[in-house]
């Protein structure tokens, strides 16, 4: 994964999936997979890349259920 967000946008991280088993994944398919896990994410096309809003009302949990869910669709692919 490559955080493309420099640190001082921290609420709004996007970010491109370069590991080899995300090759030839569309970030549009992406954002419905997760959409079905009820984890919304917003797909930047222009970018190749996906965008998390994290804020206060997030938790920790909520964000590693993201970064896991992200994990395992990649390698299940």
């Amino acid at each position: 994964m490559e955080v493309v967000t420099g640190s001082e946008h921290a609420g709004l991280v996007t970010f491109r999936l370069i590991h080899d088993a995300a090759e030839g994944m569309q970030p549009d398919g992406l954002v419905r997979e997760l959409a079905r896990r009820s984890i919304l994410i917003r797909s930047i096309e222009r970018l190749g890349a996906l965008r998390l809003s994290m804020g206060f009302f997030n938790t920790g949990d909520e964000l590693s259920e993201a970064v896991d869910a992200v994990s395992e669709l990649v390698s299940t692919r």
